[in-house]
């Protein structure tokens, strides 16, 4: 029985059936065998996303990038560049005030998790931990600890030791800790009654650049278990945060380059 269960997880997961109901209803599979399968496969491809890099090096980005990057950035001497955007998971409204305050996001009016996703030139995809809906943007980067993780990364880069550029929505107040960490923060600027013609052309060309994210936060809601988080049927949050992790690492080797 437990040998059928990883097939049918394996074949169907994700895909046809979410539900433990209709893994009993149609193949006649225990729950309890049924979460433990469920729970192997992702246990397998957490490790493997541990013992792969946290992102492509500074020379497979530049060589594996659409060309028509290079008329934005250096791919010689500039900086690496990283895009980081953040889209929902949605939860059930939970009985508890407490709960519904940490997990309810006024942006997307709903209770959530956060879903943090950085995606590089060369399409490489790297989901960051989930945190609780009510987290604004910096403080999922500062609970995620991304900006460190990525000063780790350019440090020990066999190909180049060049700081990252991120590049951010204008809702990130990011700059003096990426300043800290050696970074750059590239970000729209913020609308006021000084928000001149030369802060129009700048937030344009940040947000021309920006493209790249919205198509990476597609890319992680092609999943079922994603995009509908727990409104169908309500999860374990540690198995919540693993799926996420492991389909947003699965995501790289899934499909054709999106930009």
């Amino acid at each position: 029985m437990v040998g059928r269960s990883h097939v049918v997880v394996g074949v169907h997961w994700g895909r046809t059936h979410v539900r433990f109901e209709d893994y009993v209803s149609q193949y006649g599979c225990y729950r309890r065998v049924l979460k433990t399968a469920i729970c192997y496969r992702l246990r397998m491809e957490l490790d493997c996303r541990q013992r792969w890099p946290l992102y492509a090096s500074y020379a497979e980005d530049a060589k594996f990038r659409n060309p028509d990057w290079n008329r934005h950035f250096d791919t010689t001497n500039g900086h690496r560049v990283v895009m980081h955007d953040s889209t929902n998971i949605p939860y059930p409204n939970p009985s508890s005030g407490d709960l519904n305050r940490a997990l309810h996001n006024k942006y997307y009016g709903m209770c959530c998790a956060k879903a943090g996703i950085a995606v590089q030139l060369c399409c490489w995809i790297h989901g960051l931990p989930l945190v609780t809906g009510h987290s604004d943007d910096d403080r999922q980067i500062e609970d995620t600890k991304i900006l460190p993780q990525q000063k780790a990364f350019s440090d020990s880069d066999p190909t180049s030791n060049r700081p990252f550029l991120n590049i951010l929505d204008k809702g990130y107040h990011q700059r003096l800790d990426a300043q800290k960490h050696g970074q750059m923060c590239c970000q729209p600027d913020l609308a006021d009654e000084n928000f001149g013609w030369d802060r129009v052309l700048r937030s344009g060309g940040v947000a021309v650049v920006r493209s790249g994210n919205e198509r990476a936060v597609n890319r992680c809601k092609m999943s079922w278990f994603v995009k509908r988080g727990c409104t169908v049927q309500l999860w374990d949050t540690d198995l919540v945060c693993d799926v996420y992790e492991a389909f947003s690492f699965r995501i790289n080797f899934m499909y054709d380059k999106f930009q």
